[in-house]
């Protein structure tokens, strides 16, 4: 799908002629290459719009629509009812007809997108994300113009953009795999959040969140009852697939695939499923088998993608490329765009079953709310100050506790401990570690999340935090709804990589983390200690202690370091490996 580069002026004052349009070309610059060329919607002294296309396949023009008084571009889609067909209205033109009749509308509209609409009448450009910022999109704020653009690199060389680097979200990821909330690595660049509304007038910007997840039960606490789950789901998938002519389904053999599965047999849509993975053995209960399982009891095509993660070396830079490095998943997402590319073969769309929810249990505190979604806190944190430079360590760590309080202090305080996790899932988590993934399949294909419809979202809300704990009570209703789809066991070995089985190993994925980590780059080195962190890898990875230490290290610093890991085994996670490897590569590429 395309991608919305927007530049408008937020002062009274007229701009030099050709300044937006100057500085919309200097952004789009890093994705030349990367994607078609823009079609210009707008190009005036206040106001350049445009929509960059997808690189792969036929250019895709942006949803638009204009007369004399408004523009109207959507990157993305609105998932409509099936009764309003897009060849009688573009999903554009039903936009315009409703900001004209009811803006408020369109913050009610389900869907994946980015929206802007230009009002020459009123003197105004507003821009919606959707209610799970699904399409990652940033703005930064540069004499009295705003300019926004799909991917962080867009702002590296952009004149005037406050790029200080931002010490609490190099600990963000370091320790957590993702930033937190709307920051970015650079001061002056925004992540544009989960249901934002920026209103830009002559006056000034005013940034809005026009929609909050919240839990609250029914009258008399009723939860939705199985029927009216089931149905929400049907018509949900029903209304995300319409827009595509070939979608695939990631069929991964859980509950929220299998879900999905039955909802487009129920609606009649004609579907493939495939799954990827890096489990070469169809063992039993493994993935690969019960998706196959299922889509044969479904009697339709399925497909197997097996990805070996020793290509880690091949693709881990191009990954953190394509992402910004905002997500830590590397392993997960080693070969990401080599699958896209061959399911683009023959599909223009990828279901998945990502949900807004997570399957939490319930907490007592608002701190430990944090740790539950991933957000660490407390003793995870003296690996952290174990691995930066003594001199920095006290600024990042500060830096990151302002980052968690403003975090916890956005969410009113009558909020419940355990819906707290839920509301920072919706808001942090979600938008960051899965969305922040989809430029690595948006490059060839779309990616479509039923799950996500504003209709179900708002339907489970009413569940309370112990029926959604493990996806309790919406298993217990698919199960009722969909008998036949949850016949089949569910899969009891995952595809995914253990990296806690791997790192004991020798290979050339692990030598790969380890040599990367070890490579001075003054960037990097600036903030981390490389001797520490020979030390930490030393009892973290088989290929650690094969390594050689930083030069220059002293052996009274070489045996201070051993100690201080050695006291920290407690603390290991493998993942913080990944999460560092992915800051080292971010910093070797933008910073």
């Amino acid at each position: 799908m395309p991608a919305i580069v927007l530049v408008t002026s937020l002062a009274a004052r007229a701009q030099p002629p050709g300044t937006c349009r100057a500085l919309a070309e200097a952004a789009a610059a890093p994705l030349h290459g990367e994607r078609a060329p823009w079609t210009v919607h707008i190009d005036r002294d206040d106001v350049f719009l445009a929509a960059l296309g997808r690189r792969s396949g036929q250019p895709e023009p942006a949803a638009s629509w204009s007369n004399d008084e408004l523009t109207v571009v959507l990157e993305g889609y609105i998932a409509r009812d099936t009764s309003s067909p897009r060849a009688v209205q573009s999903d554009a033109e039903h936009v315009a007809d409703l900001y004209r009749q009811d803006p408020a509308a369109i913050e009610r509209l389900p869907g994946s997108f980015v929206l802007v609409v230009a009002d020459q009448h009123a003197g105004a450009v507003m821009l919606w994300t959707d209610r799970a910022a699904t399409r990652p999109c940033f703005a930064a704020l540069v004499n009295d113009l705003l300019i926004v653009a799909p991917e962080l690199k867009c702002f590296r060389e952009l004149p005037g953009v406050d790029r200080t680097l931002v010490p609490g979200s190099l600990a963000a990821m370091a320790m957590n795999g993702a930033l937190m909330d709307e920051h970015t690595y650079y001061q002056g660049v925004r992540l544009i959040g989960p249901a934002r509304r920026y209103s830009v007038r002559r006056s000034g910007i005013r940034i809005e969140r026009y929609w909050q997840r919240n839990f609250a039960g029914r009258e008399g606490g009723q939860p939705p009852s199985a029927a009216e789950v089931a149905d929400s789901v049907v018509q949900a998938t029903r209304r995300h697939l319409a827009p595509f002519r070939r979608p695939v389904l990631a069929l991964s053999g859980g509950l929220d695939s299998r879900l999905l599965l039955a909802a487009a047999r129920r609606a009649e849509l004609n579907v493939v499923s495939v799954t990827w993975g890096f489990d070469h053995v169809d063992t039993p209960g493994s993935d690969f088998q019960v998706a196959r399982q299922l889509a044969e009891q479904a009697g339709i095509e399925h497909r197997l993608l097996r990805l070996d993660v020793d290509a880690l070396p091949r693709h881990a830079e191009r990954v953190v490329y394509l992402t910004d490095g905002l997500t830590g998943h590397l392993g997960n997402y080693t070969e990401g765009e080599t699958t896209a590319q061959a399911l683009a073969a023959d599909f223009d769309a990828v279901v998945r079953g990502d949900e807004m929810f997570g399957d939490y249990p319930p907490v007592w505190s608002r701190q430990l709310a944090l740790s539950q979604v991933g957000i660490n806190t407390g003793k995870r944190l003296w690996l952290l100050r174990f691995l930066l430079k003594r001199d920095v360590a006290s600024a990042v760590l500060r830096d990151y506790a302002r980052q968690r309080r403003e975090l916890l202090d956005s969410i009113h305080s009558s909020v419940s401990p355990t819906d707290v996790t839920d509301v920072v899932f919706s808001r942090t988590r979600f938008p960051r570690v899965i969305a922040s993934q989809s430029p690595v399949f948006r490059t060839h294909l779309e990616v479509i999340c039923p799950l996500l419809d504003n209709r179900v979202v708002d339907l489970l809300r009413f569940c309370t935090a112990q029926q959604r704990e493990g996806k309790r009570y919406i298993s217990a209703c698919v199960r009722a709804e969909f008998p036949a789809e949850f016949a089949v066991p569910r899969s009891a070995v995952h595809s995914r990589t253990s990296w806690r089985q791997r790192f004991p190993q020798l290979g050339p994925a692990q030598r790969y983390l380890v040599e990367t980590l070890l490579e001075p780059l003054a960037s990097f080195d600036a903030w981390f200690d490389r001797t520490a962190i020979r030390a930490w890898l030393d009892d973290a990875l088989a290929e650690g202690r094969r390594a050689p230490w930083p030069a220059g290290s002293s052996a009274w610093q070489r045996r201070r370091a051993q100690t201080g890991a050695w006291l920290l085994r407690p603390t290991f996670k493998e993942r913080v490996v990944l999460n560092l490897v992915t800051l080292k590569l971010w910093f070797k590429l933008f910073a």
